[in-house]
């Protein structure tokens, strides 16, 4: 037990007041959750090459002006007039929208210059997209030769520039050169569509941004599951920096408390939804599945590691929940590809197939644009591919992991994996599968409770567990209230998925700087920076016209709150089976506290 519960000699020392605790618990307690991650977890600048500065601070002012405008969309929305297209946009942003996605364009060609691979295909393919989104206007294949050039240049530039160091002028270079091919384009073929009247302005200027906006996607599934991350960390936080305050019995008058009042808040939530007494019963017991399969999965993982680290002659550990935060960050992004991996094939085939028919319709081959799905004679949503191709990552990250003896990733995966799996059962509508996170959260707290009463009832409930009773049932509770964080947010918004996903994005680009720290000659430091700001603008600026517009080309929300509702659950479920299973050995739960905050 990393508290000490009372175990110091008479009068040693006066107790503070309880209300002097209480702001000692909440002032810590926000050092511990908000300020600290952030101190660790931000951009460096120090020891940056000339001229990155002016680059990632170009891109972090499109940032800002982006969370800026998705926080007053709806006063925005109402002055501008709006589009002739469902969508809604003005006509008015449209220029907005070139200028911010040149940048936007520039930052990551700039990263996809001297990273990994992956990240230059992305660099070559975006403004590719982009330059077809406004092909498909022309009349003929002239004017197509000019943006053409600019692509072959972008080419070229980035062969030469592979296998060197960053120079300041590379970002200033990659502007121009996105430049010069879009004022080609809107040149020669955009101004003649518009005389012709064959262009909405409105529509083009949502398609155009999400050419590169859809590159920028599995961002917007890990804004989902930032809150899920706070909550964990805030659990963990809030009953270490009490018990280590209290006395044993306070810990167990604590806890006596807690477990009525978790069942209270739950049942209160869980009776009075719509939502008719038979389906009740049956969506609890169909909670009481999920849940058993997470923790049955949990289990196999977890020996499957244990077998691996005493055939090498180590000591099987256990995880520690301050080891989950990390390696859930690239798991959700890693699964967050997966998920929208169908999607962003489909969008870039349908934007290439349409970009190029004037060139084919040129030379005689006549044919029908479309997306691939319509090639291949699919009616299979993309969301639902996205999560077949989710779920066989999460197998391959599974198996991986417990390989490479990862114990906390393994776990994560495991459980995400198995709740992608139930909601892709769902989509597919097999019956009796479809369960509601306070379906979850009940059977959580119950189980919980139960497991408290035969600990007590045997004379087991010991300080250690007392704790991981403690930290299960606020845990449990995070399973169906977190997203009230979002709600204040949400309501100003019109939409909790956007509150989502604005609070997610800002998050995650506060505190995701510690890996854009790094440096390897695989993936440099100017890359990982310029990196790390360009993706995660190019998911506000979406946010930002998503929720600008009355509809928007892409269900950002659906997204978002996959990341929260499974992958979020996901890590707060490991994060309770990790508890659980450290309470059942009767093992710290938490690490050691590092000293109070000054």
């Amino acid at each position: 037990m990393s508290g000490a519960y009372g175990d110091q000699p008479a009068g040693a020392y006066r107790r503070p007041s309880p209300v002097v605790v209480s702001f000692q618990v909440i002032r810590e307690l926000f050092v511990r959750v908000l300020v600290a991650p952030v101190r660790s977890g931000r951009l460096r600048a120090r020891g940056w090459p000339n001229g990155l500065r002016p680059a990632i601070g170009i891109g972090l002012g499109v940032y800002l002006l982006a969370v800026v405008l998705a926080l007053v969309a709806v006063p925005v929305r109402r002055a501008l007039p709006p589009g002739d297209a469902a969508f809604g946009i003005s006509p008015q942003l449209f220029p907005i929208m070139i200028m911010v996605t040149l940048v936007l364009l520039a930052l990551i060609g700039a990263a996809a210059l001297h990273g990994p691979w992956y990240l230059r295909v992305v660099g070559l393919l975006a403004p590719t997209v982009f330059f077809l989104g406004f092909a498909r206007f022309a009349d003929r294949p002239e004017p197509l030769i000019w943006p053409a050039v600019a692509l072959l240049a972008m080419i070229g530039f980035s062969g030469w520039r592979w296998t060197r160091r960053y120079a300041w002028w590379e970002f200033p270079a990659l502007l121009v050169l996105h430049g010069a091919g879009t004022l080609g384009l809107l040149w020669l073929v955009v101004r003649p569509a518009l005389n012709r009247g064959s262009l909405d302005v409105s529509l083009e200027t949502v398609v155009a941004l999400m050419a590169v906006g859809v590159f920028a996607l599995p961002f917007t599934v890990v804004s989902g599951a930032a809150l899920a991350e706070v909550a964990l960390s805030s659990a963990s936080w809030l009953v270490e920096l009490i018990s280590r305050r209290i006395s044993l019995r306070a810990l167990a008058v604590l806890v006596g408390l807690l477990a009525p009042l978790s069942l209270l808040i739950i049942g209160a939530r869980w009776w009075t939804s719509i939502v008719p007494p038979l389906p009740k019963l049956i969506g609890l017991s169909l909670g009481g599945a999920v849940v058993g399969l997470t923790w049955f999965g949990w289990l196999v993982v977890d020996s499957l590691i244990d077998r691996r680290e005493r055939a090498i002659g180590r000591v099987a550990g256990d995880t520690r929940l301050a080891q989950l935060p990390l390696p859930f960050r690239a798991l959700s992004l890693g699964l967050g590809v997966a998920l929208v991996a169908p999607f962003m094939i489909n969008w870039v085939w349908s934007r290439t197939e349409w970009g190029l028919w004037p060139v084919f319709r040129a030379v005689g081959v006549n044919y029908r644009p479309g997306a691939l799905t319509e090639r291949l004679g699919w009616s299979v949503d993309p969301l639902t591919a996205g999560f077949a191709v989710t779920v066989a990552a999460g197998l391959v990250i599974t198996a991986v992991a417990v390989r490479r003896r990862r114990r906390g990733l393994a776990e994560l995966a495991i459980v995400a994996t198995l709740l992608c799996l139930v909601r892709l059962l769902t989509l597919l509508e097999v019956p009796f599968v479809a369960v509601s996170l306070d379906d979850l959260a009940a059977v959580v707290v119950v189980v919980t409770v139960v497991a408290t009463i035969g600990w007590a009832v045997r004379r087991r409930l010991t300080p250690v567990r007392q704790e991981a009773v403690a930290l299960a049932l606020v845990l449990g509770l995070a399973v169906a209230l977190r997203e009230l964080v979002a709600d204040p947010l949400g309501w100003l918004l019109g939409s909790t998925g956007g509150a989502l996903m604005i609070i997610g994005l800002v998050w995650g680009l506060l505190t995701g700087g510690a890996e854009a720290n790094q440096d390897s000659p695989r993936f440099p430091r100017p890359a990982r920076a310029l990196a790390l700001v360009g993706y995660f603008t190019i998911a506000m600026v979406i946010t930002a016209f998503d929720q600008l517009a009355v509809t928007f080309a892409v269900d950002l929300e659906r997204f978002a709150l996959v990341g929260s509702d499974l992958l979020g659950t996901g890590l707060l479920l490991t994060g309770l089976w990790a508890v659980i299973g450290a309470a059942r050995r009767r093992e710290e739960i938490l690490e050691p506290m590092p000293p109070p905050v000054r």
